[in-house]
């Protein structure tokens, strides 16, 4: 049956209408929109796997220490960072419901919030070791992490700014600008790298050096792109640029529960690491590698995301709540496959893989190669609810959805998965604190209780977007 657009429906994004006016799922305008976001997603997982790869040249003691500090120094940033994903969402729906200056204005708005947060950036940077002292790191742990944090977090509202204009290109259906950007900065970080660990023998500190000039070259670029005759025509970008403190606060309200969603985890993924890192060196080790592989099943899966916000939005802003649901189980269950097959492949293939984030001389690798291929089969047993979480939640955000979303993940992860974890996995006199049972696991126990987590808050997020609850709340 031949297919063409129908005059009774609006335009509306990955539409389909044949001669009967049936309307279906375009799957060929979903891939056109998910492949560049799934490679932008991939591209910094290859930054994540070379950052690992170059320190693990450095010494095991190196991985551990960005294995303790990695997804805490993303908490910091991505609180606010987030403000980007809230903008990906209010531009989709200003760009479905026709109001194209309005996205532009949204995006600016993100701008100045990213320069509003230089000095709280500024601040948590030199404050690093009192931030890190209540974790108990060993001494050269401590000090390594130290060595990280300042340069990294010193480009925090670079970050703030990237995720402001990537939610602009993305909503607006530019998504090959977003990965166009992303793969130069891709390319520049390896040699940054070279340069700034050996050559310049800055080490830790060389590594977060290389990412955070790297993110300067990219904001720079996406700042000249923003400013190109075609979207300043549609869009009048130098024609919105006025702050305006109202539309600010508003874009941090929807911003900071959008964030709380993705720090809440975090925070449990940033202590959880911790845990194993006050379990001895080779289980802090294993954690980040297989963390870090990780991201190869995830990461590109936060594409997938990124384009249930997008349309989903857009539907949303054209006024079409049915066909936003549509989209969106569409979008979800393309997560669902990826993940499922890469968390499966990375497990069969575990002791190679792992193998390459190891230097054979160490006096951990015997203990790290036992743990991580483990930890690998662990981790695929959840890989279906992990995108569940990851693609409804975006859905549920292009929908305007966010507060629900927010408050489970922190009720989940603070209350029920940061306690469990502790239980299982340290013995009497180890931990962070005294209060709660310790029965010893290990690393293996650590493990389980964030399988657990995974598997009870992708079941409730499923049954959030399968009940239609945001679609009446609209």
């Amino acid at each position: 049956m031949a297919i063409s657009h129908y005059a009774d429906f609006p335009l509306l994004p990955a539409q389909l209408v044949d001669g009967q006016g049936k309307r279906h799922v375009n799957y060929r305008a979903i891939a056109k929109l998910s492949i560049p976001l799934f490679l932008d997603s991939l591209t910094y997982i290859i930054n994540s796997l070379m950052d690992t790869w170059f320190l693990g040249r450095l010494s095991t003691d190196a991985t551990a220490a960005l294995g303790a500090i990695n997804w805490l120094m993303f908490v910091s940033i991505m609180l606010v960072a987030s403000v980007g994903v809230a903008v990906q969402t209010l531009v989709a729906q200003a760009f479905g419901s026709g109001e194209l200056t309005r996205a532009a204005k949204t995006a600016w708005m993100g701008i100045w919030i990213a320069v509003l947060t230089i000095p709280v950036y500024v601040l948590l940077a030199t404050h690093g070791q009192s931030i890190l002292s209540p974790f108990r790191l060993e001494p050269q742990i401590e000090q390594l992490a130290l060595a990280y944090w300042l340069p990294r977090m010193l480009g925090g509202s670079l970050v703030v700014a990237d995720w402001t204009f990537r939610g602009f290109f993305n909503a607006t259906n530019r998504t090959h600008l977003t990965f166009t950007v992303t793969g130069i900065v891709c390319i520049l970080k390896p040699m940054l790298n070279e340069l700034f660990i050996f050559q310049f023998g800055w080490g830790m500190a060389g590594a977060a050096w290389a990412t955070t000039i790297a993110l300067m070259i990219g904001l720079t670029i996406q700042f000249w792109l923003f400013f190109q005759p075609a979207i300043r025509q549609t869009y009048k970008v130098h024609q919105v640029w006025q702050p305006n403190l109202r539309e600010i606060l508003n874009l941090l309200s929807v911003g900071l529960f959008t964030g709380l969603f993705m720090t809440s985890d975090l925070v449990g993924l940033a202590l959880f690491q911790m845990m194993q890192v006050a379990l001895g060196v080779a289980p802090g080790a294993a954690t980040q590698i297989v963390i870090t592989l990780l991201a190869l099943a995830y990461q590109p899966a936060v594409g997938f995301g990124e384009a249930g916000i997008i349309l989903v939005g857009q539907s949303t802003g054209a006024g079409d709540q049915h066909w936003a649901k549509r989209l969106g189980n569409a979008v979800i269950r393309l997560a669902v496959l990826y993940m499922v097959i890469v968390g499966v492949g990375l497990a069969i293939a575990g002791t190679f893989v792992v193998s390459r984030f190891i230097t054979p001389t160490d006096i951990h690798a015997a203990e790290v190669m036992s743990i991580a291929p483990k930890l690998l089969w662990i981790a695929a047993s959840y890989q279906l609810f992990n995108a569940l979480i990851i693609s409804v939640t975006f859905c549920l955000q292009g929908a305007g959805d966010i507060k629900f979303p927010a408050i489970v993940a922190v009720t989940v992860t603070l209350l029920g998965f940061v306690p469990l974890a502790h239980v299982l996995s340290f013995r009497t006199g180890q931990g962070f604190v005294d209060f709660l049972p310790h029965l010893g696991f290990g690393v293996f126990g650590g493990w389980v209780a964030y399988a657990a987590h995974m598997m009870i808050l992708g079941i409730i997020l499923w049954q959030r977007w399968r009940s239609g609850a945001w679609q009446k709340r609209l």
